[in-house]
């Protein structure tokens, strides 16, 4: 029986702005951008061919969340999200050959 296993660990720094724009007294329109870098390493092992790999990982996150919020009071809102639009791109480098391959993925979710 074949058996393969992929473990992946990653630290990811994930900063945000978020952009509040009035639309009534209590209502607002609201812009959250997200855009951060992340590092780390990946294990990929296959039973079958006795295959071991170790690869390092650099990610790439860009997202932009469009938002309607309704303001409570001055410290209390609710958010009601409108769908995203996200970019993303991960690089593995085999540490053995330092061959290279990236995927790069755009999402929309209306």
């Amino acid at each position: 029986m074949e058996k393969s296993e992929n473990k992946e660990h990653v630290y990811s720094f994930l900063p945000y702005l978020k952009f509040y724009m009035p639309v009534s007294e209590k209502f607002y329109f609201d812009l959250l951008f997200l855009a951060g870098i992340g590092f780390g390493s990946k294990t990929y092992e296959q039973s079958v061919n006795d295959t071991h790999r170790d690869y390092s990982v650099t990610q790439f996150h860009a997202s932009l969340y469009p938002q309607v919020s309704y303001m409570f009071s001055k410290h209390w809102a609710v958010d009601f999200g409108l769908g995203y639009l996200t970019f993303q791109s991960n690089t593995y480098k085999d540490k053995e050959t330092s061959e290279k391959s990236t995927t790069s993925n755009f999402n929309l979710n209306a």
